[in-house]
């Protein structure tokens, strides 16, 4: 009888959402896992294959990976170049909780459901989500009045852009 394998829950979310802008050579890679919130990676630079689920993505700077919650997932890292990534880990129950009618996590669900996990994003709309990050990124310094809405805000935005892109990405048949 051939053992049954296992995968381990990963990371911890205690906050809406969390943000991670990193870029190192020694890339942290993990055995097979999930998680209990959302997750999305933008690659910046570098080079990894993701594993996701059935699923092989070689990704390419600007390409987005959706990761719904409790989806078994690997990145596989070539340490030879510098690998550069936002990762943002999201609580769905807070996003369908502030705006229910923008539906801004049923991207995940689509991923989920046609099991096409990457999105390609063109030049203008690379373009789109690279403002929103560069202007969140800032927002992470300020800390004057509504500082934490104006990052909530911009959050926001992205899921809207990522939304987007994931309502004109070509399905698998």
């Amino acid at each position: 009888m051939s053992e049954k394998p296992s995968f381990s829950l990963a990371g911890y979310l205690k906050e809406n959402y969390r943000y991670f802008h990193l870029k190192d050579t020694a890339g942290q890679e993990r055995d097979f896992h999930f998680h209990d919130f959302d997750k999305l990676v933008i690659l910046l630079s570098g080079k990894v294959d993701y594993l996701v689920e059935n699923e092989s993505y070689e990704l390419k700077p600007w390409d987005i990976l959706l990761v719904k919650h409790h989806t078994i997932h690997r990145a596989i890292i070539d340490k030879s170049l510098p690998y550069e990534r936002i990762i943002i880990y999201l609580d769905r129950k807070y996003f369908d909780r502030i705006f229910p009618e923008a539906r801004l996590m049923d991207c995940f669900e689509a991923a989920d459901r046609s099991g096409r996990h990457l999105l390609q994003p063109n030049a203008e709309q690379i373009e789109a989500l690279s403002a929103v990050l560069k202007n969140y990124e800032a927002a992470l310094h300020d800390s004057g009045f509504g500082s934490q809405t104006m990052r909530d805000t911009l959050i926001t935005q992205l899921l809207i852009q990522i939304s987007r892109l994931r309502a004109v990405a070509p399905e698998e048949e």
